[in-house]
C-alpha cells in the first residue's frame, strides 16, 4: 500500500474519501474518513470498517457508503479479486 502522508491526505479531493467531514462533523481529520485513492486503501477500508462501526466512529449508514465506494474502487470481485 502506498504511504499516505498527512500532506498528501490534505491534497486529496473530497471524492477520494468514502465519508466526508460534512457527514462526520466534529472530526479533525482533513478531508474525511476512509481515504480510498487506490485499491490498497479500498481493501484497508473494508477490513477496518468493522472496528470503526464497533467504536462508533461511523454510523451504519456511513458504513454502507464506505462498503459501496470501496467495492466500486475494487471492481466486481471486492476483496477476493486478484490484482
Amino acid at each position: 500500500m502506498t504511504k499516505l502522508t498527512s500532506e498528501a491526505r490534505r491534497r486529496l479531493p473530497k471524492k477520494a474519501f468514502a465519508v466526508s467531514n460534512e457527514a462526520a462533523p466534529g472530526k479533525s481529520k482533513p478531508g474525511g474518513h476512509f481515504p480510498i485513492p487506490d485499491k490498497a486503501h479500498a481493501t484497508a477500508a473494508l477490513r477496518l470498517l468493522p472496528r470503526a462501526l464497533r467504536k462508533g466512529t461511523v454510523t451504519a449508514a456511513q458504513g454502507r457508503t464506505v462498503r459501496a465506494r470501496a467495492k466500486a474502487k475494487l471492481g466486481r470481485g471486492g476483496l477476493d479479486a486478484k490484482a
